[in-house]
């Protein structure tokens, strides 16, 4: 189905990091920082959306947050992965969500059988 707007945006902390609103324009996009949310908004609806550009979009989202951190000498914390939302003239969204790393934590439960003796035979667990 026709995508008739494409956003792509970014999740920053602390959510007033910046005191006023920044915005830039690129080719090929609006940039808007605000209240926690850097979003660009393409002039030509993508998709999918093109590396390259992603790339410099989050160039611009940082240049940005670093600007405004040597000036406060406060972190921030920027989400690795953008979330890019196209809109289709139905009013529907499709939405797609970007994950950065991860941590993966396995658990396992304790063996049914214990060995006793080398060369020897498994006796089954004493049930508790």
């Amino acid at each position: 189905m026709q995508i008739v707007k494409t956003e792509i945006e970014w999740p920053y902390k602390p959510e007033g990091f910046l005191e006023v609103p920044a915005r830039r324009v690129g080719t090929g996009y609006i940039l808007t920082l605000q209240e926690g949310m850097a979003k660009a908004v393409l002039e030509q609806p993508l998709g999918p959306v093109p590396p390259d550009l992603l790339e410099q979009i989050l160039g611009q989202v940082r240049a940005i947050l670093d600007a405004r951190q040597l000036l406060l000498h406060q972190a921030y914390r920027l989400d690795e992965g953008p979330r890019i939302v196209q809109h289709r003239p139905d009013g529907n969204n499709n939405v797609t969500i970007t994950v950065g790393s991860a941590v993966l934590s396995l658990h396992a439960n304790s063996p049914d059988i214990i060995v006793t003796m080398a060369n020897s035979f498994a006796t089954p667990r004493p049930s508790a």
